[in-house]
């Protein structure tokens, strides 16, 4: 009886907090935030700029054009907390936005996390979002969440596969009955990508490129596979000899040599979880293939790249970047009947 006058006087919300953007969502309401996960943090007095508000977009939009005394932090790295205090304010911030009265109680939260994340990491971040505000925090596989959100049938005694590749770690699990029966979380992502690009254009078109405009070329210009020499995008850097600004047309071919080497190191990755597979479950996704997900797989091509480089069929979710948050959802909306599949320290 009091666990239903509980459910009725509070909400329960799923979080996908992520290395470059946090999604909080609100059972029966829908995706309510979903904001860079970035803090503009004022050096002088150690507090969150604009009177605690440079939070999210608000902060991202000054990134890189800061004052001195400004800087612009990343609380969340590679899937883990790399700042406590900062990622408990800005869960604080975001949470608030969800809520509709201060008269509503505390709500219990689903928050992603990753494979490897270890038991220090899983408590900081269970941690961060008690103490913003959540009354109960439970825990549940990014991978399953994803494989969840974009809508593979993970209660059937089939195997799906699942590689949901997000800024800082691409999550790879192949599920079967309920249940992740093989899974690998590595750190190759937007971010990596990005940096790949950075460290091309300064080894070999000798130019110095922030990673806000990596990042821009590619999200715009960026392939896994290309032949093509014709198609060009400009991108404006720092000339590494004259430190003077210059700009550069980048072919999409280049772009796809620039990404290689991590391209390969997360082609091996799904490739060792498929590897690890019995041969019933193997051959099912002969026949079903891998679904991409998450933000970092929309790069044109990755689907055909990958699936030349494993010899299954490969297709990318519909959403691809909201599939975490909408299977974290789906399970805030039955929370009662996931409790099984669900970690939790508090």
């Amino acid at each position: 009886m009091l666990a239903g006058l509980l459910r009725s006087l509070s909400d329960d919300v799923a979080i996908d907090l992520g290395t470059e953007n946090t999604r909080v969502a609100v059972a029966g309401r829908g995706v309510i935030v979903s904001e860079p996960s970035v803090v503009a943090v004022d050096l002088g007095t150690r507090r969150i700029a604009a009177r605690g508000l440079a939070v999210g977009h608000l902060a991202k939009q000054i990134e890189g054009r800061t004052p001195s005394d400004i800087e612009v932090r990343h609380p969340v790295r590679e899937g883990v907390i790399a700042d406590f205090q900062l990622c408990e304010a800005m869960l604080r911030i975001l949470l608030g936005k969800t809520r509709q009265s201060r008269l509503r109680l505390p709500p219990r939260a689903v928050v992603g996390l990753t494979q490897t994340a270890t038991e220090v990491e899983r408590r900081a971040i269970f941690n961060s979002v008690a103490r913003a505000g959540a009354r109960k925090v439970f825990g549940w596989s990014k991978a399953m969440a994803a494989a969840v959100g974009v809508g593979l049938p993970v209660a059937e005694p089939t195997a799906s596969a699942i590689c949901d590749i997000g800024a800082g770690t691409a999550e790879i699990a192949v599920v079967s009955l309920g249940r992740v029966v093989a899974a690998r979380s590595v750190r190759i992502g937007g971010q990596v990508f990005d940096q790949a690009l950075c460290d091309h254009l300064k080894r070999h078109r000798r130019l110095r490129v922030g990673l806000p405009s990596a990042e821009q070329l590619r999200i715009a210009h960026g392939a896994a596979q290309s032949d093509d020499d014709e198609a060009r995008a400009e991108v404006a850097g720092v000339d590494a000899a004259t430190g003077l600004p210059r700009t550069l047309a980048v072919s999409r071919a280049e772009m796809a040599q620039a990404l290689a080497e991590p391209l390969r190191k997360l082609a091996d990755a799904v490739r060792e979880v498929v590897e690890s597979l019995g041969i019933e479950l193997a051959a099912d996704l002969a026949r079903h293939g891998l679904t991409l997900s998450g933000g970092a797989a929309q790069l044109a091509r990755l689907d055909r790249f990958l699936s030349d480089q494993l010899g299954i069929p490969v297709q990318l979710a519909v959403d691809p970047a909201g599939a975490v948050i909408r299977g974290l959802l789906t399970c805030a909306e039955h929370l009662d009947a996931w409790k099984s599949a669900l970690v939790s320290v508090h």
